[in-house]
Protein backbone atom coordinates (compact mmCIF):
# COMPACT_ATOMS: atom_id res chain seq x y z
CA UNK A 1 0.00 0.00 0.00
CA UNK A 2 1.69 3.70 -0.84
CA UNK A 3 1.23 6.08 1.83
CA UNK A 4 0.30 9.57 0.18
CA UNK A 5 1.47 12.80 1.60
CA UNK A 6 -0.43 15.83 0.44
CA UNK A 7 1.66 18.82 -0.21
CA UNK A 8 0.97 22.11 1.71
CA UNK A 9 2.51 25.22 0.55
CA UNK A 10 5.59 25.74 2.49
CA UNK A 11 6.17 22.29 3.10
CA UNK A 12 9.91 20.49 2.46
CA UNK A 13 9.35 18.34 -0.81
CA UNK A 14 11.17 15.07 -1.18
CA UNK A 15 13.99 14.79 -2.87
CA UNK A 16 14.39 12.25 -6.39
CA UNK A 17 11.81 11.01 -8.29
CA UNK A 18 8.31 9.80 -6.79
CA UNK A 19 5.15 9.18 -7.70
CA UNK A 20 2.59 12.57 -7.82
CA UNK A 21 -1.05 12.99 -8.04
CA UNK A 22 -2.52 15.75 -9.90
CA UNK A 23 -6.16 16.63 -10.57
CA UNK A 24 -7.37 18.17 -13.58
CA UNK A 25 -10.82 19.70 -14.20
CA UNK A 26 -12.72 19.38 -18.05
CA UNK A 27 -11.93 22.18 -19.97
CA UNK A 28 -14.54 25.06 -21.45
CA UNK A 29 -13.43 23.66 -25.17
CA UNK A 30 -14.53 20.26 -23.77
CA UNK A 31 -17.75 21.44 -21.77
CA UNK A 32 -18.09 23.43 -25.53
CA UNK A 33 -17.68 20.34 -27.75
CA UNK A 34 -19.04 17.56 -25.29
CA UNK A 35 -21.76 19.54 -22.85
CA UNK A 36 -22.06 17.61 -19.55
CA UNK A 37 -21.41 19.32 -16.17
CA UNK A 38 -17.74 19.81 -15.10
CA UNK A 39 -15.57 17.28 -13.78
CA UNK A 40 -11.95 16.80 -12.14
CA UNK A 41 -9.80 13.44 -12.81
CA UNK A 42 -7.05 12.90 -10.96
CA UNK A 43 -3.78 11.17 -12.70
CA UNK A 44 -0.73 9.74 -10.89
CA UNK A 45 2.56 10.53 -12.41
CA UNK A 46 6.53 9.75 -11.66
CA UNK A 47 7.70 13.52 -11.06
CA UNK A 48 10.51 15.41 -9.16
CA UNK A 49 10.79 18.69 -7.83
CA UNK A 50 12.74 21.74 -8.90
CA UNK A 51 14.11 23.47 -6.84
CA UNK A 52 15.71 26.41 -9.71
CA UNK A 53 12.03 26.35 -11.21
CA UNK A 54 9.71 25.36 -7.78
CA UNK A 55 8.01 23.20 -9.93
CA UNK A 56 6.85 19.97 -10.32
CA UNK A 57 8.35 18.11 -13.83
CA UNK A 58 7.34 14.26 -15.07
CA UNK A 59 10.06 12.37 -15.58
CA UNK A 60 9.34 11.90 -19.86
CA UNK A 61 11.40 13.45 -22.34
CA UNK A 62 10.63 16.90 -22.23
CA UNK A 63 10.67 17.08 -18.57
CA UNK A 64 7.46 19.06 -18.74
CA UNK A 65 5.96 21.31 -15.92
CA UNK A 66 2.82 19.67 -13.61
CA UNK A 67 0.25 21.96 -12.55
CA UNK A 68 -2.11 21.25 -9.12
CA UNK A 69 -0.02 18.30 -7.63
CA UNK A 70 -2.16 17.56 -4.49
CA UNK A 71 0.42 14.70 -2.74
CA UNK A 72 3.55 12.61 -3.40
CA UNK A 73 4.58 9.36 -2.04
CA UNK A 74 7.87 7.26 -3.05
CA UNK A 75 7.72 4.99 -5.76
CA UNK A 76 7.35 1.05 -5.00
CA UNK A 77 10.66 -1.14 -4.70
CA UNK A 78 10.96 -2.59 -8.49
CA UNK A 79 9.83 -6.39 -8.96
CA UNK A 80 11.91 -9.44 -8.21
CA UNK A 81 11.48 -12.49 -9.08
CA UNK A 82 11.70 -15.06 -6.72
CA UNK A 83 14.41 -17.94 -6.93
Amino acid sequence: MTNWTPINKGDRKPPGYVLVTCSYTTSKFELAMFGGPVETFYRIRIARWNKETQRWHDDGPRGEKLKNVTAWALLPEPYEAEQ
